[in-house]
């Protein structure tokens, strides 16, 4: 769990670095915008994962933790998604 736990948290460093050379250098972005979709996409599925596999936990404070980590996660999509991306 923790190996996921670390995937998901590298994927998201990776997106915030990629929207963040997005927004400081526009003529990047038609280039970014694939690799950032597809990098949410496999966050989303990582996170899945975690979240799967943090229900199975039988030891209940490491469940809660996974399970909070996970909501963490969830949360931190959403505002991957909503972030403003550079116009063409």
């Amino acid at each position: 769990m923790n190996s996921l736990y670390n995937l998901a948290s590298r994927q998201s460093a990776a997106i915030r670095a990629d929207l963040d050379a997005c927004s400081s250098d526009p003529a990047s972005s038609a280039t970014l915008r694939p690799q950032i979709t597809s990098s949410l996409s496999a966050l989303v599925k990582t996170i899945e994962d975690y979240e799967s596999m943090a229900k199975r936990e039988l030891v209940i404070t490491k469940r809660e933790k996974a399970l909070h980590r996970a909501a963490n996660f969830h949360a931190e999509v959403c505002l991957l998604y909503t972030s403003p991306s550079p116009r063409d």
